[in-house]
């Protein structure tokens, strides 16, 4: 049996061997801002890439790049082969 996984990133669900050539597809913006900015500095580490910047309103904005991760994804639907061509048939 193969090892079924889920993007963190846009939900699709895949076999855990395509998941390194994934493209996430047509991910929705849900808000989008435009952040004056005075100063910024990049304080990333060999564990995660960040930005902080200090916006022209006085508030400290940090900025994290997250990767996408596979989500394992529960295999308790699958069904014997005798349900599954029941399931599947037109």
């Amino acid at each position: 049996m193969k090892n079924i996984v889920k993007c963190s990133y846009c939900r699709q669900i895949l076999i855990a061997e395509l998941f390194d050539s994934h493209k996430c597809k047509g991910v929705p913006w849900k808000t989008s801002k435009n952040i004056p900015v005075s100063s910024y500095f990049d304080c990333s580490t060999d564990e995660k890439q960040q930005i902080v910047g200090v916006g022209l309103d006085g508030v400290r904005y940090w900025l994290v790049v997250k990767k996408r991760e596979a989500v394992p994804v529960s295999t308790d639907f699958t069904h014997d082969d005798e349900n599954n061509r029941q399931l599947h048939s037109t």
